[in-house]
């Protein structure tokens, strides 16, 4: 009698780890994006402000000021999204780089959450994958993950 066995989406195991640059590239791309997206809020915001009463435009610099503030937990969230729910972030996927966990299946919603927290708030960690045999991070390290190149779409 045979037991059917679930499928799962693996990395060969000679993995080719992404490198330091390429990672980089990607982290730089979605910080990009991230505050393209949280900058042009700010100034419909602000253009909505001007529009209004004077209080009003008291209140929009206030939350300018937050969305400049929380610009971390935005980038975070789209970090967590976009690796549960594809593997990689725009960036990453520009670069031909996915996440996996450590056995090869696709990052937990747990992994991506403490993966992008720590990446968006301490992204000085990123520095440990520069000697790290597998090219981890203290984020990857904690996460249990690693950044590896996939051929092309």
């Amino acid at each position: 009698m045979t037991v059917p066995v679930a499928r799962v989406a693996t990395v060969p195991t000679d993995r080719a780890y992404a490198g330091a640059v390429s990672r980089t590239v990607a982290y730089v791309v979605d910080v990009l994006l991230v505050a393209i997206v949280v900058g042009g809020i700010a100034v419909v915001v602000e253009l909505m402000s001007t529009a209004l009463l004077a209080g009003a435009r008291d209140a929009a610099r206030v939350a300018v000021r937050y969305l400049v503030l929380f610009m971390p937990a935005f980038l975070a969230f789209y970090s967590m999204l976009f690796w549960r729910l594809a593997g990689r972030t725009p960036g990453m996927a520009l670069l031909d780089v996915r996440v996996i966990q450590v056995n090869g299946r696709p990052v937990s919603w747990f992994a991506s959450l403490v993966r992008a927290i720590l990446l968006a708030y301490l992204p000085i960690g990123a520095v440990w994958s520069l000697v790290d045999r597998r090219r981890q991070g203290v984020h990857d390290k904690l996460a249990r993950t690693v950044v590896v190149r996939v051929p092309g779409p």
